[in-house]
């Protein structure tokens, strides 16, 4: 479960809802910039490279049994949502947490114990989230592709 949450993070950037700051900063996020319009929204989770080869959103993020796909919602005050579905797009499992960019960085954190960081990148209506994670003691370099 630990490393099931570990990936799903890592997955998640994008991989989210985000929770606000407060009113007092509406429209930053945890100290960075505002969340920029083209991240803000839901996105869909395509497909995903792990050092460099083809790598299942499946095993990567340690989905449940029923799941067959994910999506990650972020929203302008800094929260984000990932959400993994059913057949019939019922919600199996959930995580959320906050979100802050600086520039095309961001850093998030979750209820689970880590913090992931790394940088996001936006064509039109395809992201692109580039982090490092550790897995059994050894760095791993990620990239998660979504499609809003």
């Amino acid at each position: 479960m630990l490393m099931r949450a570990t990936l799903g993070i890592v997955a998640i950037l994008v991989l989210g809802a985000f929770a606000g700051c407060g009113d007092d900063d509406k429209g930053t996020n945890n100290g960075g910039t505002k969340i920029p319009s083209e991240l803000e929204g839901t996105w869909i989770l395509d497909s995903a490279i792990v050092d460099g080869q083809g790598a299942a959103l499946r095993i990567l993020l340690f989905w449940q049994e029923n799941t067959v796909s994910a999506r990650m919602t972020i929203k302008s005050e800094g929260l984000y949502l990932y959400e993994e579905l059913d057949s019939v797009d019922s919600v199996i499992w959930a995580d959320t947490g906050t979100f802050s960019v600086n520039g095309n960085s961001f850093i998030w954190e979750t209820d689970n114990p880590f913090v992931k960081s790394g940088t996001w990148e936006v064509s039109g209506n395809k992201l692109i989230i580039r982090a490092t994670f550790t897995y059994l003691g050894q760095p791993h370099q990620a990239e998660i592709f979504a499609t809003k």
